[in-house]
């Protein structure tokens, strides 16, 4: 079959340009949904929105009531939860017993409830 020049060059200009296409899909892990069998099914996995919800809303609130503290409980709660340090890290950094870091721990975290009102 004869075709002009120009239909030529625009058929595989089309068919590279697909080629290329088809290749940046497979390079940025596309993939086509008529590829699906019957057995095959994508599964979301990001939460569910009433699920998140309530958790920020109680993470806010606990950041808000943190910053109320009194700076030592402040302190002693970050080096412990936030910076993940030991309470005999922190006991040997305060020069007291781990044990009374650990009742400044609890004392500090009845605080933090009693502001949250939990």
């Amino acid at each position: 079959m004869q075709v002009t020049e120009a239909d030529y060059r625009s058929f595989y200009r089309d068919m590279r340009r697909q080629r290329y296409l088809d290749e940046e899909s497979a390079r940025n892990g596309a993939f086509s949904y008529d590829t699906l069998d019957g057995e095959d099914f994508i599964v979301d996995s990001l939460p569910l929105l009433d699920e998140v919800v309530p958790d920020k809303l109680l993470l806010e609130q606990m950041l808000l009531c943190f910053g109320l503290l009194a700076e030592g409980d402040r302190v002693l709660l970050t080096a412990l939860y936030f910076e993940g340090q030991s309470e005999d890290a922190v006991s040997r950094a305060l020069g007291v017993t781990q044990q009374t870091v650990n009742k400044w721990r609890k004392r500090a975290i009845r605080r933090l409830k009693k502001l949250m009102r939990i």
